[in-house]
């Protein structure tokens, strides 16, 4: 079992990150999404209380519309400090890839920018396919 957060504030954007994740094995169950930081550190807490299994990957929007211009790469240490040995994936969708390289310095594994001229849903989805592989100790999936 994998447990993947996802932490965007983009429905639609949700509903592709959640789909791309239950393409690649994630179960339903396994899968838990978060609109704002202070909705994800309540799941946290609940890992911390152990009333939930802990996270092994993440996927983290930068810009969450929390307030904070940078609200994501600002949730990403309180993540990393209370999941020890998440990997994250940051989305900078239409920001700079400077904010990735951001996300990375605030302990991300890897960042995905939409501005890369990439389908950002198929690098998505290679990603927390490789991940979670590497989570499990399996074979890498030669595609998806």
């Amino acid at each position: 079992m994998t447990r993947l957060l996802i932490l965007d504030n983009t429905p639609r954007q949700l509903e592709v990150i959640r789909d791309l994740a239950l393409g690649v094995g994630f179960a339903p169950d396994d899968i838990v999404i978060a609109e704002t930081s202070e909705d994800a550190e309540r799941r946290l807490r609940a890992v911390a209380e152990q009333r939930e299994a802990p996270f092994q990957i993440a996927v983290v929007d930068i810009h969450l519309g929390d307030g904070l211009e940078d609200a994501g790469v600002q949730f990403i240490p309180t993540l990393l400090n209370s999941q020890h040995g998440c990997k994250v994936i940051a989305l900078t969708m239409g920001c700079p890839d400077s904010d990735g390289v951001r996300a990375i310095a605030h302990g991300a594994a890897d960042f995905i920018s939409a501005r890369w001229g990439l389908p950002w849903y198929e690098l998505l989805e290679r990603k927390l396919s490789i991940f979670k592989a590497l989570v499990e100790g399996t074979k890498f999936p030669l595609s998806v």
